[in-house]
């Protein structure tokens, strides 16, 4: 797209002030819908250094919801070298300071916001959650006699997708009866390829690359084992709750977020996030207990429902 090309050729801080200057278009542009629609409130997801719907929030005296996916100061600083840091922090906390209601996608994300100084009963959290009506997804995919083991999701480096290939490389290169694929896209796809090809793996993964959801959700119902390998430790990532949907037996790393949402041996196998020795162990015990990975995926099905992620 346009957006990654700019992204990945600009220097960074000229992204920086590009995203400062969005905000005069978004003021404009919102304030513009703001008088014609006469809103009750404002529901605004919060992205880096957008802060023209607060502003237009005061203006009109509109209350102003606010959704945090992210500490999104703390993510951009742990990735780039960032040049405008202290207006940044000083913009998220002036954002934070003026919204009238948060909410989060997870308790581990609340405690970050509540140590950057947000009042704990202005938080609410809300994990993601999911269509019932999925379940009843028919999948044209054709269903492999071996075990499958599958990814769907972002294809970038927090997901320890490249050392999961490399632990595959090593103790499934000759096995006959399981199959892995990983479904998505991102900036690591293209060296995942690469790596498949060099080593001769493409018998045993594929990499599928972006589909649209409903075709996601036809990966995963052909699914005997959905993985979870790594993530950023205050999300929420919807491939979580989707395997749950669709009963799928779940191999996960134990992230905060995900013992809030799943329990080890209950309806998951949670191994120590980093440990590819024990999801190494975990992943051979589900691959041959076909009754225990039925179990896992009818509990994490009823988990869905009983815990109202719908």
């Amino acid at each position: 797209s346009l957006l990654r090309y700019f992204k990945n050729h600009l220097p960074f801080f000229l992204i920086e002030f590009g995203e400062l200057f969005f905000n005069i278009l978004t003021f404009f542009k919102l304030n513009k819908l703001i008088k014609k629609e006469k809103p009750d409130f404002i529901y605004y997801r919060y992205a880096l250094f957008e802060f023209s719907p607060i502003l237009l929030s005061r203006k009109y005296k509109i209350p102003l919801i606010l959704e945090v996916n992210a500490p999104m100061v703390h993510k951009r600083k742990s990735k780039h070298k960032f040049i405008l840091y202290r207006p940044a922090k000083k913009i998220e906390s002036f954002i934070y300071k003026n919204a009238d209601a948060i909410i989060v996608v997870s308790n581990f994300l609340k405690k970050i916001l509540i140590r950057d100084g947000v009042p704990k009963n202005k938080i609410t959290v809300i994990h993601n959650a999911v269509n019932l009506y999925d379940r009843k997804i028919k999948s044209e995919k054709l269903k492999s006699k071996k075990v499958c083991v599958g990814y769907v999701g972002s294809v970038n480096e927090d997901y320890g997708l490249f050392n999961f290939i490399k632990l595959i490389k090593s103790n499934f290169k000759n096995d006959s009866k399981v199959n892995f694929f990983i479904v998505g896209d991102g900036d690591l796809r293209t060296k995942l390829e690469s790596y498949v090809n060099e080593h001769k793996l493409s018998n045993l993964v594929s990499i599928i690359g972006e589909v649209d959801h409903d075709e996601a959700l036809q990966y995963i119902k052909i699914c005997d084992i959905c993985l979870l390998i790594d993530s950023k430790e205050y999300g929420s990532p919807m491939k979580l709750f989707e395997y749950m949907n669709l009963g799928k037996a779940i191999l996960a790393a134990d992230l905060p977020f995900v013992k809030e949402i799943i329990t080890h041996k209950k309806n998951s196998y949670l191994f120590k996030t980093g440990d590819y020795q024990q999801l190494l162990k975990y992943l051979l015990l589900l691959i041959k207990d076909e009754n225990l990975r039925k179990k896992l995926g009818e509990n994490a099905q009823e988990t869905i429902t009983k815990k109202v992620f719908i």
